[in-house]
């Protein structure tokens, strides 16, 4: 695994500074400016973040995919990322995301296209 950066970039600095990441974010956050987990319950917060919803590191091939993306506020994305932590494996994840801590981690019809009823990855078959 890649060594923690503490300068705010998290880990993997050289995806997130990379052009192609940089370009999906700008024109991902221009088309949803807001928390899409604070809209919800109909609070406007400025989204500051876009947060892969499965983990970079479990799923790699959707780093890039706007299905697995979402534009989160500083205290959604605090929220959700000490949630995930402890949380080692693709089919873990799911399963939380599924029935566990990690249920409304996103919107649930983005939820829905990321797992199925069993917990396994759906790879956006539709």
């Amino acid at each position: 695994m890649n060594k923690w950066n503490n300068k705010g970039w998290g880990y993997d600095t050289d995806f997130y500074r990379g052009s192609k990441w940089r370009k999906v974010r700008k024109q991902y956050i221009e088309e949803n400016p807001i928390c899409e987990l604070c809209a919800q319950y109909d609070i406007v917060s400025e989204g500051e973040y876009v947060d892969h919803i499965i983990p970079r590191r479990f799923c790699k091939e959707m780093e890039y995919d706007k299905r697995n993306l979402q534009t989160l506020c500083g205290d959604c994305h605090n929220k959700k990322t000490a949630l995930e932590r402890g949380i080692d494996s693709l089919e873990v994840y799911l399963e939380e995301m599924r029935e566990g801590r990690l249920k409304y981690i996103c919107k649930s019809e983005k939820s829905i296209i990321l797992i199925k009823v069993d917990g396994f990855y759906v790879n956006f078959a539709f």
